[in-house]
């Protein structure tokens, strides 16, 4: 009897093949992505490819300079070399159109990342006509450049080795390079091991790749496609998902029905908005991407400030109001109460200690230029800027059909928009008052006013706004007690 091979450390559900239902399911899956955009054309394909190209010629005449600098034989510069390995979607086959290539360039143990990458090779760069949108972020998790090489984005780390030269055909899976090197090296290589080893051990890298490009889509449909902001990565997607999928096996939903986009801006009453400044478009690149990279944090500190009781949903996309006089763009964060637990009757969050803080940990950027600014600032969903609607303006909301009784007992239809505005106003303007014996009591909605500054964004904020009731309940006995949020944003 022959062995069938194992992969992984847990046994399969099923050796069975698919069945004809299933192969149905996957052309109707492969169709909606490829009518989506999801994959790239082989014009673009074959220009990434000669990007990528160029690049490495450019890392190993880069290594050579290095080489023929610090002092060494020329035999040994003829004998220099850097290598160029991608990873991440690229690597696994799973990229879309207009996507990023995470590439690392690996080089002998004599070439520093700190003074050379940092310094030479971005100055290189810096005078090619084929670079554009340059932004090194040394001060990262992972150091990276960031740049546009003839329009295509490229993520570009680097990684020394113990080795005085770098064999073409450098084996990184093997531990072998990990000896003697630091931690930001080893992040650096952790990403095209880990991507190398994927590839090994699927069993069908073709059914593997659909997968993930299924999920991919999905998590960026859904709002929560971002390491950077805290989401999950493409591994722990991977493991996800046959549960996403469970409802298309038993068919109760179609396949479009997955991709549905996240409605962010209809799902929470109150937000956090971050608006990021800077006094010209170089400068905001870099400023941004710093920005961005800490925002995360600022969605701990608030869980962990407020004892998990108010929860913060960072959404990954970044939104630009043209009409500034300065560059900008801005982030937005869903807030709403911990579901299930429960709050005192106004109960107030005072998180203006936690966004200072914040704030000041960003302020430590270490290549700051004047015009950089921040500013946090709550704002109520009726009070979203209409810059972040994909027409310029939100979407109608459905209006409630709410039949009214008259004086003689008939039904009276108030759905009328003007009827509905009316009674919204007449709901908002409303002061605190006794409900029944028995309930919780109403409180008004104040929306906070917002001064009008000349500069660039709102600089002031009023110290004590109250968070609207996520749950829009209509029995008053069902009301949940307001909640509320004190900010300030200091300028």
């Amino acid at each position: 009897m022959v062995a069938v091979k194992k992969y992984g450390v847990m046994d399969p559900i099923s050796y069975a093949g698919p069945t004809e239902a299933d192969i149905h399911r996957n052309a109707l899956l492969e169709k909606i992505l490829r009518d989506s955009g999801v994959y790239e054309g082989a014009e673009e394909t074959a220009r990434r490819e000669e990007v990528l190209c160029r690049l490495d010629q450019i890392i190993k005449d880069w290594v050579k300079l290095l080489t023929r600098q610090k002092g060494y034989t020329e035999k040994m510069v003829e004998e220099a070399n850097g290598i160029v390995r991608t990873f991440g979607s690229y690597r696994l086959g799973v990229h879309g159109p207009n996507a990023d290539i995470d590439t690392l360039c690996i080089g002998p143990s004599y070439v520093t990342r700190e003074h050379d990458f940092f310094v030479i090779l971005h100055a290189i760069l810096l005078e090619m006509e084929e670079v554009s949108d340059l932004q090194p972020v040394d001060d990262a998790h992972v150091p990276v450049m960031k740049f546009k090489f003839q329009g295509v984005s490229i993520d570009l780390l680097y990684a020394s080795v113990s080795l005085l030269i770098v064999p073409e055909d450098l084996d990184i899976s093997h531990n072998s390079v990990l000896y003697n090197t630091d931690e930001k090296n080893v992040r650096s290589l952790n990403g095209c091991r880990v991507a190398d080893q994927i590839l090994k051990l699927v069993p069908n890298v073709e059914n593997f790749c659909t997968t993930l490009r299924c999920l991919k889509f999905w998590a960026k449909r859904r709002g929560v496609y971002s390491n950077v902001t805290g989401f999950l990565g493409g591994v722990n997607w991977a493991l996800l998902v046959a549960q996403v999928c469970e409802d298309i096996e038993l068919n109760k939903a179609n396949w479009s029905a997955l991709f549905e986009p996240c409605l962010f801006f209809e799902s929470y009453k109150n937000y956090l908005q971050v608006d990021i400044v800077a006094a010209d478009a170089s400068n905001l690149l870099k400023w941004r991407g710093w920005v961005e990279s800490r925002l995360r944090l600022l969605t701990l500190k608030i869980e962990r400030d407020t004892g998990g009781m108010l929860q913060c949903h960072p959404f990954p996309n970044e939104y630009v109001d043209t009409s500034k006089p300065c560059s900008h763009c801005a982030f937005f964060m869903g807030l709403q109460r911990q579901p299930g637990v429960e709050v005192q009757e106004n109960q107030q969050f005072d998180i203006r200690g936690t966004v200072d803080g914040f704030k000041l940990e960003v302020n430590s950027y270490a290549h700051w230029r004047p015009g950089m600014d921040i500013f946090v600032s709550h704002v109520r969903r009726r009070q979203l800027p209409s810059y972040i609607f994909p027409q310029g303006y939100r979407r109608q909301r459905p209006i409630r059909h709410t039949p009214t009784r008259t004086s003689k007992g008939d039904a009276q239809d108030t759905s009328s928009p003007s009827s509905e505005r009316r009674s919204k106003r007449k709901h908002d303007d409303a002061p605190m008052v006794d409900t029944e014996p028995g309930k919780l009591k109403k409180q008004a909605s104040v929306s906070p006013q917002r001064p009008q500054t000349a500069g660039p964004v709102n600089q002031g904020l009023t110290s004590e706004v109250v968070m609207e009731s996520e749950d829009g309940a209509n029995t008053e006995s069902m009301q949940p007690p307001a909640i509320r949020l004190s900010l300030v944003s200091t300028v």
